[in-house]
C-alpha cells in the first residue's frame, strides 16, 4: 500500500487536475472603443480586494481564485477613462465574462465610468446539468434547511423517507463537500453533519455528469462555499416560533391542540474584522438553536414496566394495567444545536490562512406507531458531530496559485433507549408481547446501537491558467478512516436476577468491529476556453484499501482461514462540452465514468462472520430481528456511466430555458447472495455486487431575469428509474419468507421513481421593503407492490403507483429601516392549503387511509385506532413567524 501511494505521489508531478472547486474567475478582453484593437497592459482590480490581472498583447485577461459573490471591476491605464463595472457575479468552478472598451480622454480628470454588469441568463461554459443557488436566493425560499433546497433543484427527487435521489440513483451516490473538502459519511455514505442555510455563500448542487476533480459519487455532487468575514462588522438575529395548524384532526392525534412555541428557532451571525488587527484578520461566526415538537403525537397511558394481559376470550376479564399519566407525548421530535466558525488571516496579497470549525449536536427520535400509548418504551436518536477545516493558498502569480488543505471530521452516532445497556429500568421484554392491531401496554426495546467514524484528510490543490484558453489543474488527496461499531441486543437474565445483560462480543448479542481503511486519489483535467467551444475533460485515478478481511470458506465463514481483501484501483475519463450557437444558446454534452465504494457498513458489518442456527432470520422480542448478513470487505466499487446532451437558449430578453436529456448505465450496485453452511439447513446472506440499473430522463428549467419585481423558476423533471433491485439486501428479504419469493430477474420501478417532478417558484418583491414568495410542488406517487394477506395480487414488485402529491408553500416578509439596522418581519406556511399528501400506503388497497386487512385489536384501542396511520402522511400546515435583525 505505502509503495503504491508513494508511486502515485511521484505520477502527480506529471498531472494537471484540481480537486472540488471553492472558487471561480472572471476573464475577459480589453478593447479600445474607438478602434476596436485589443489593448494590453491594462490593470484590472476588484476593488476592495488585492485580487486583479493585467491585460495581455490580445487584450486578455484572467483573475483566477476569486470567491463566490458580488464585486466591483475597476480597469484602468493612462490616456483612458476609468471603467467600473458593478455587480459582477462570481460562482464556483464557472468563469464569469467581463468584457471592457476602454475610451481615450485628453486630461488626467480622475473621470469615471460606471457600468452595471449584464449577468447572462445563459452561462456558456456550464456543459452538464448543474444548479447554482447564493445566500439571497436561499433567504428568499420557504425553506428551513438545505435539503429542501436540493430537492427544488430539476432531477433530484425525494422518497418517502425524505433521501435524495440525484437522476434516479440509489440515496447514498452523492458526494458532500465544504470549503473543498469531503464530509460525506463513509459508513453510509450521507452527509457528516448539516450545514446551516444562513452559513452558506453558494451552493452548487450537480445532478448530471462531473468533471474529473469529483470522486466517490456515482449520481451527485453538492459542493457548499461558506462565508467569511469582510472589512465591516455585520451581523445578524433571527428567531422565529410557531406550530403545525391543522383541521386534519381524524388523521393526526392532538393536532388541534396549537402551542405557538411547538417550533422554535433562534440563530445569531456576526463576522467581521477581528479588532486591533485591521482588515488582516476576519471571522465569521454563527450559532442555532432549533426545536421542533413534530406533528406525531403519543399519549403516555402506560409505563414500560406495566404489565397487562389480553388473553382471555372476554374483554371483561381483560387485566389492564395502566400507571402513565395521560400526557400527550411528542413521538418525532427534532432538537439541535448548530455552530459555524471561520477565522482568516490574509498574511501578504498572496498567502492566506483560513480555519473553519463546524458542528452540531442533534437529539431526535422517529415515530414508532406501535408505541403511541407507550412512547416512553421506544428508541431515541442522539447525534454529535464536528469538522475542522484548515487551507493554505499561495498565488505564484496572477495566473497560478496552490491550495493545501487538511480537515478531521468525527461523527458519533447513538440509538437506544438508556445510555447505560445495563440501566435497571430495562424491563423483562415479554411485557412487549401483544395481539392483533393493538398498540404495546408495556415493555421497552432492548437495541443498544453506537458508532463513531473520524476521517483525517489531506489535500493539495494546483491551478494555473497556462493559456488564455487553457486552465489547467492538478491535485492529490489522501484520506484515513477510523469506523468504531457497537450493535448490542440486551439480554434480561433470570440468572442475574431478572436485571439487564449484556453478553460478550463473541456472541450473537453482541457485534462489534473497527476498522482503518484508506483512500488515495489524483486526477488530470484541461478547462478549454475558446470563443466558440469550451470542453472540460479530465482522467481520474482512485485507490481503496479496505484494511479488512473476508474469509477463504464461505460454507463456514466463522472458522475459515481468513485472508486480506485486495486493494481496489479504478481510472475514470470524463468528459464535456459546450458549445455557442449564438450569443444566446448553448448546446452542452458529457459523458463519463463514475465510481463509488459502497458505504463502508456493507463491507465489515458482522465482522467476526458469526451466524445465528436456525434459518436467515430469528425474531426476539424487545429487539430487532436476528439477521444472518455478513459484510464483504473484497467489495468491488459500484460503477456508472452517463451521458447526457442539452439545450440552453434565452429568449427574448428576460427568459431562458433549458432543456436537458440524459441516460446512465448503472453496473455493480450493491446486492446479496444466500449461502448455506455445512451445517444442513443453516444459511446465511453475504453483500456481493450484484445489482443493477438505468435512467433515463429529460429536464426542462426555465428562469427569468430577476427584477425589481418578479422572479419566477420552474423544473420539470420526467425520469424513468429501473433496476432488478432497490434494497441491497433484497435477495435476503426474498428468501426469508416461506416458500421464498423468486427475485427480480428483470428490470423494475425503483421505489424512488417518480415518472413526474414539477416544482414552481414565484416571487413579487420590491427591494429592501417587501417580498411575497410561493412555491408549488406536483410529484407523481411512488411505486408499491399490491398484496393481499402476503400475497402478491400481481407478478412484479412495484407495478401500482401511490397517490401524487401536490404542496403549496408561501412566504411574506416586510423590511423596515430604523436606526442604521434592518428589521425583517416574516411569514412561512408549509402545506398552505393542508393538503393529506399520502407517501405510505396500505399494499391491498394502494390509499394510506383505508385497509381491507382488518386483524381484531386485543388490547388498550380499538382496530380503527390502530390502522389510523398518521405516519403515512406528509407533515401538514406548519405556520412560523419571525423577526430578523440586520446591522
Amino acid at each position: 500500500m505505502n509503495k503504491i501511494i508513494l508511486i502515485c505521489l511521484t505520477a502527480i508531478c506529471c498531472l494537471n487536475s484540481l480537486f472540488a472547486g471553492t472558487t471561480g474567475k472572471i476573464s475577459g478582453r480589453v478593447t479600445e472603443a474607438a478602434s476596436g484593437e485589443p489593448l494590453p497592459g491594462v490593470n484590472l482590480i476588484l476593488v476592495g480586494t488585492t485580487m486583479g490581472a493585467a491585460s495581455d498583447s490580445r487584450g486578455r485577461y484572467a483573475i483566477l481564485n476569486v470567491p463566490p459573490g458580488e464585486y466591483v471591476l475597476r480597469s484602468s491605464i493612462i490616456g483612458y477613462k476609468i471603467v467600473e463595472v458593478t455587480e459582477v457575479l462570481v460562482r464556483i468552478d464557472l468563469t464569469t465574462a467581463v468584457d471592457f472598451e476602454m475610451t481615450d480622454t485628453v486630461l488626467e480628470t480622475g473621470e469615471t465610468v460606471t457600468v452595471v454588469a449584464e449577468r447572462p441568463l445563459v452561462q456558456r461554459d456550464i456543459t452538464s446539468g448543474l444548479a447554482v443557488v447564493n445566500q439571497d436566493e436561499i433567504s428568499s425560499l420557504p425553506v428551513q434547511e438545505l435539503a429542501e433546497v436540493l430537492s427544488l433543484q430539476a432531477g433530484i427527487t425525494e422518497d418517502a423517507g425524505g433521501n435524495l435521489h440525484f437522476r434516479g440513483g440509489r440515496a447514498g451516490e452523492v458526494a458532500f463537500l465544504v470549503d473543498g473538502i469531503s464530509i460525506t459519511d463513509p459508513f453510509d455514505r450521507a452527509a457528516a453533519l448539516q450545514v446551516e442555510n444562513n452559513s452558506v455563500q453558494e451552493l452548487v448542487a450537480v445532478s448530471g455528469t462531473f468533471n474529473a476533480e469529483y470522486g466517490q459519487a456515482l449520481s451527485g455532487i453538492v459542493d457548499i462555499a461558506t462565508r467569511e468575514g469582510g472589512s465591516r462588522l455585520t451581523g445578524q438575529l433571527n428567531a422565529y416560533t410557531g406550530d403545525y395548524v391543522s383541521t386534519n384532526d381524524d388523521v393526526f392525534f392532538e393536532i388541534d391542540d396549537v402551542e405557538p412555541a411547538a417550533v422554535r428557532n433562534l440563530q445569531g451571525t456576526l463576522s467581521g474584522p477581528v479588532p486591533l488587527l485591521g482588515e488582516k484578520l476576519t471571522f465569521f461566526a454563527t450559532g442555532r438553536y432549533f426545536r421542533n415538537d413534530g406533528w406525531l403525537f403519543g399519549q403516555r397511558r402506560f409505563l414500560p414496566s406495566d404489565s397487562s394481559s389480553f388473553s382471555a376470550p372476554n374483554p371483561a376479564d381483560w387485566v389492564i394495567v395502566e400507571s402513565g399519566d395521560g400526557a400527550i407525548v411528542p413521538m418525532n421530535r427534532r432538537r439541535k444545536y448548530s455552530w459555524h466558525g471561520k477565522l482568516s488571516y490574509r498574511f501578504t496579497p498572496n498567502l492566506k490562512l483560513a480555519y473553519t470549525l463546524l458542528g452540531e449536536d442533534v437529539d431526535s427520535q422517529n415515530y414508532n406507531h406501535v408505541f403511541k400509548l407507550n412512547p416512553e418504551g421506544s428508541l431515541k436518536k442522539f447525534e454529535n458531530n464536528q469538522t475542522h477545516i484548515g487551507s493554505f493558498t499561495h498565488s505564484l502569480s496572477s495566473k497560478s496559485f496552490y491550495t493545501l488543505r487538511g480537515s478531521f471530521f468525527k461523527k458519533e452516532f447513538r440509538r437506544f433507549v438508556f445510555e447505560d445497556p445495563t440501566d435497571g429500568r430495562y424491563v423483562n421484554p415479554q411485557l412487549l408481547r401483544r395481539i392483533g392491531s393493538s398498540f404495546h401496554s408495556g415493555g421497552i426495546l432492548m437495541d443498544h446501537f453506537t458508532r463513531e467514524t473520524k476521517t483525517w484528510n489531506g489535500k493539495f490543490d494546483f491551478t494555473s491558467q497556462v493559456h488564455s484558453d487553457h486552465q489547467v489543474k492538478l491535485g492529490a488527496e489522501f484520506r484515513s478512516h477510523e469506523l468504531e461499531v457497537s450493535d448490542i441486543r440486551i439480554r434480561f437474565d433470570r440468572d442475574s436476577n431478572f436485571m439487564p445483560v449484556v453478553d460478550p462480543v463473541t456472541t450473537f448479542n453482541n457485534n462489534h468491529y473497527v476498522n482503518k481503511p484508506k483512500e488515495f486519489a489524483v486526477y488530470a483535467q484541461d478547462k478549454v476556453e475558446w470563443r466558440d467551444m469550451i470542453i472540460n475533460f479530465g482522467l481520474r485515478f482512485d485507490l481503496f484499501d479496505p484494511n479488512g478481511v473476508v474469509p477463504v470458506e464461505l460454507r463456514d465463514p466463522e472458522n475459515s482461514e481468513k485472508v486480506s481483501a485486495s486493494t481496489k484501483k479504478q481510472l475514470s475519463p470524463r468528459i464535456g462540452v459546450a458549445y455557442p450557437i449564438t450569443d444566446r444558446g448553448v448546446i452542452h454534452a458529457s459523458y463519463g465514468h463514475f465510481f463509488q465504494l459502497p458505504a463502508f457498513d456493507f463491507l465489515y458489518q458482522n465482522s467476526e462472520f458469526e451466524v445465528f442456527p436456525g434459518g436467515l432470520s430469528a425474531s426476539r422480542l424487545g429487539s430487532a430481528d436476528f439477521e444472518n448478513k455478513i459484510g464483504n470487505a473484497n467489495l468491488e466499487p459500484e460503477r456508472t456511466v452517463a451521458y447526457e446532451i442539452g439545450l440552453r437558449q434565452q429568449l427574448g430578453e428576460e427568459l431562458a430555458v433549458d432543456v436537458t436529456g440524459y441516460f446512465k448505465d448503472i453496473r455493480n450496485l450493491l446486492g446479496t447472495e444466500i449461502n448455506e453452511l455445512f451445517t444442513l439447513g443453516d444459511k446465511y446472506a453475504r453483500f456481493i455486487n450484484r445489482d443493477f440499473g438505468n435512467v433515463r430522463g429529460i429536464t426542462i428549467t426555465v428562469n427569468n431575469r430577476a427584477t425589481s419585481l418578479l422572479n419566477f423558476s420552474a423544473d420539470y423533471t420526467f425520469q424513468i428509474a429501473e433496476g432488478n433491485a432497490s434494497d441491497p439486501a433484497s435477495v435476503f428479504l426474498d428468501n426469508q419468507t416461506d416458500p421464498p419469493v423468486e427475485t427480480e430477474k428483470k428490470v423494475i420501478p425503483l421505489d424512488w421513481d417518480r415518472p413526474h417532478t414539477l416544482n414552481v417558484q414565484l416571487g413579487l418583491r420590491r427591494r429592501n421593503a417587501w417580498n411575497i414568495n410561493f412555491l408549488f410542488k406536483l410529484w407523481s406517487g411512488l411505486p408499491y407492490t399490491p398484496s393481499a394477506q402476503g400475497t402478491r395480487l400481481l407478478p412484479f414488485e412495484n407495478s401500482s403507483r401511490r397517490p401524487s402529491q401536490i404542496t403549496l408553500d408561501f412566504r411574506a416578509a416586510r423590511t423596515v429601516n430604523l436606526l442604521g439596522m434592518k428589521y425583517r418581519y416574516y411569514l412561512n406556511v408549509d402545506n398552505l392549503l393542508d393538503r393529506k399528501n399520502e407517501i405510505i400506503v396500505f399494499a391491498d388497497t394502494g390509499r394510506a387511509g383505508s385497509t381491507l386487512t382488518r386483524n381484531p385489536a386485543r388490547g388498550p384501542n380499538t382496530v380503527d385506532e390502530f390502522l389510523t396511520r398518521p405516519d403515512f402522511y406528509a407533515p401538514p400546515r406548519q405556520v412560523t413567524a419571525g423577526l430578523e435583525i440586520i446591522f
